[in-house]
């Protein structure tokens, strides 16, 4: 609903704004169409592509590669049986490459920063 403006105390709105009989609005009735259909048809397959992807990632991915690091050898740090004991993954050069430490280093060895280099494993998997 629309009002005037000017109403003459707060809260009153004014008179209410009404349309001749004859206005059918800013186009006729027989010219208006839908305009976004192609849109959203993309729409609804992006949402059904995202599922299938979901759904996919559900039945064939691991949540504990996720969330733990996985070293250059593709063993998950923490996880697997060979570095079960070894719960932190730190990366030793620019193509993140990792290693799995039992505790990250307390000094600067590559050069970087070892908040950077060092990952620690979730909160959800016990070491």
């Amino acid at each position: 609903e629309y009002y005037f403006r000017g109403g003459k105390a707060d809260g009153d709105l004014g008179e209410k704004l009404k349309a001749p009989p004859d206005f059918a609005g800013p186009a006729k009735r027989s010219s208006r169409k839908t305009t976004d259909v192609l849109f959203l048809l993309l729409i609804i397959g992006s949402w059904v592509a995202m599922t299938g992807i979901g759904i996919d990632a559900i039945n064939r991915g691991s949540l504990d590669e996720l969330l733990n690091g996985i070293d250059a050898e593709g063993r998950t740090c923490g996880v697997d049986s060979v570095v079960q004991d070894l719960g932190k993954l730190i990366y030793v050069n620019s193509r993140l490459n990792g290693v799995c430490v039992a505790e990250c280093p307390d000094e600067d060895v590559l050069g970087s920063s070892l908040q950077d280099l060092c990952a620690r494993t979730s909160s959800l998997t016990p070491n």
